[in-house]
């Protein structure tokens, strides 16, 4: 019977990009590799940073040249402006028989498989795969015992599984593989019991297996990520390759991955941004910012997802978590390997909630030196001995009648300190920050601050810091929130006594709002501020 075959068109859609190189050819060959460049040619019109080429093949004739009825790749791959070749990229396809009358069925169908544990015995001396049903396709699920293997020379540690299929017409297929590991159930957590424990590096010629150079890490370790500093010297200016590769405990030494980079005698300067290096936005709004290339150069931007850009401003509307990310601008100058700038970066984050870093110290509460006494601690003994306090914190509206935005209680910790959240519908507007406390004077921040995603405020530092200069100059450069105030009327005078008065004499003790001085106890020893304040007309000071 006389084989004929179907002209298989086959449109593929390939996509590949580079910063400054432009991708200027490519080729295709079939299941075996004919040597790069000596494919079959792939026309680009014209280099770009990006091709999607639509191009066919026949396979009329192809018998004659030993591409028989059945499954088979197609390989392709490009090269740049520099001459150099990327990794050959590979799709299935099909020949069909069509001397058949009815749909075309493949020829040859799957009818057996095999597997093998790290070392390739031979086509068709694997062990089998059982109970395999004849047909286009197989997806099968068996099992493997490593038990006993260890004597075969199966140890302990990372190990690969191969497998392949056979068809009707007694041809192998490709062998695919996926990895698994051995471990050594005699310890009681399981450990692997070969590890990494040795990296090492070379740069263009491989001096042979332990004769890198050597970057240390902390191990033995199941895996490595980690950095290094790379010494160019010597290095002639162009394109190199540096290698790396990983030994186990056991002594084995992993596959050796590849990098390539270039050694630069110049470079473009980087492009010059305009504006913030961080944009902290809401979910859904809009940001813009923009950046200069280098004189003579033309911008390159790089972002999340895919994103590419050669406009100098960029304008990103209705932000979701698929936009944020890091954005890179690259001055690029020229067609070389060094033609492309180090990057001006740009963050873009959303924000969900603002962070206030407030720090203030409360008069009646305050030892010196920077430190308070933590009063609920005296009262019980129980709560943290660094909290001195809890206050309520509010964020007012700049007009009218400076109603309030938000408000939150937060810990004042014995140093000052205070952290609060605030939705983060309060970002990129501006409040004035209101300090309340039990038996203290309100205290407002001098000016609106605007909110950004993580805000600092600081009361301690001057009496500008407060409106009217309302702060206690303590000496030394502190600076502290009035107390007295505990009947919170917004004044500290004769109608706060009565309070302080009968608490006194009562003999109370534990955690009171008449207890200036935060001992948890209410006696003579709160007097002192409240008669120094009182005699000097203390009020709440608003704008």
């Amino acid at each position: 019977m006389k084989t004929k075959h179907i002209l298989t068109t086959i449109f593929l859609l390939f996509f590949m990009q580079t910063f400054a190189q432009k991708i200027k050819q490519g080729e295709y060959f079939y299941d075996t590799d004919p040597g790069v460049g000596a494919g079959t040619q792939i026309i680009i019109s014209t280099p770009a940073d990006s091709v999607s080429p639509t191009f066919t093949f026949s396979t009329a004739g192809l018998n004659n040249t030993g591409l028989f009825k059945g499954f088979h790749q197609i390989y392709v791959r490009f090269k740049d402006s520099l001459n150099r070749w990327g990794i050959a990229d590979a799709y299935p396809f099909y020949v069909y028989d069509t001397s058949k009358t009815t749909a075309p069925i493949l020829s040859a169908r799957l009818n057996a498989g095999e597997y093998f544990i790290d070392t390739d015995p031979g086509v068709g001396l694997g062990t089998g795969i059982p109970s395999i049903t004849i047909g286009d396709s197989v997806f099968k699920t068996f099992s493997f015992s490593t038990a006993g293997l260890i004597n075969n020379g199966l140890f302990a540690g990372l190990h690969q599984l191969y497998y392949r299929f056979r068809d009707t017409s007694g041809r192998w297929g490709f062998t695919d593989n996926m990895p698994f590991t051995v471990y050594d159930t005699t310890r009681a957590n399981q450990i692997i019991s070969a590890q990494i424990n040795r990296g090492e590096y070379f740069i263009d010629t491989d001096p042979g297996l332990g004769n890198g150079t050597v970057f240390t890490f902390t191990g033995p370790i199941d895996s490595v990520q980690t950095s290094f500093n790379l010494s160019t010297t010597g290095l002639s200016v162009g394109v190199h390759n540096i290698f790396i590769r990983f030994r186990g405990t056991d002594g084995k030494w992993g596959i050796t991955d590849q990098k390539q980079f270039s050694v630069c005698a110049s470079m473009p300067t980087a492009p010059s941004l305009t504006g913030n290096s961080t944009y902290n936005v809401l979910s859904g709004a809009n940001a813009s910012f923009s950046a200069t290339p280098a004189s003579g150069a033309t911008i390159f931007w790089r972002g999340p997802n895919g994103f590419t850009a050669t406009t100098n401003t960029i304008n990103l509307s209705n932000i979701t978590s698929t936009k944020t990310g890091t954005y890179s601008a690259y001055s690029v100058k020229g067609a070389t390997g060094c033609d492309t700038s180090l990057a001006t970066s740009v963050e873009v984050v959303i924000v969900n909630n603002i962070q206030l870093n407030l720090k203030a110290y409360l008069q009646g509460l305050y030892l010196g030196n920077g430190k308070m006494i933590a009063s609920p601690n005296s009262a019980n003994g129980t709560t943290s001995i660094s909290i001195a306090d809890t206050i309520n914190v509010e964020i007012r509206n700049t007009t009218g009648a400076y109603s309030v935005a938000f408000s939150a209680k937060a810990t004042l910790d014995t140093a000052g300190n205070a952290n609060i959240s605030f939705p983060s519908a309060a970002l990129g507007n501006s409040y004035y920050i209101v300090v309340n406390h039990r038996n203290s004077i309100a205290t407002w921040s001098a000016s609106p601050i605007t909110m950004s995603a993580t805000t600092n405020y600081n009361f301690t530092t001057a009496a500008n810091k407060a409106a009217g200069n309302n702060l206690q100059d303590y000496g030394s450069g502190k600076y502290l929130i009035f107390s007295g105030d505990i009947n919170q009327d917004g004044s500290v005078d004769f109608n706060d006594y009565p309070d302080l008065d009968i608490s006194s004499s009562n003999g109370d003790l534990g955690y009171l709002p008449y207890d200036l001085n935060g001992d948890a106890s209410v006696d003579f020893n709160d007097y002192p501020i409240l008669d120094i304040n009182s005699s000097n007309g203390i009020i709440a000071i608003t704008p």
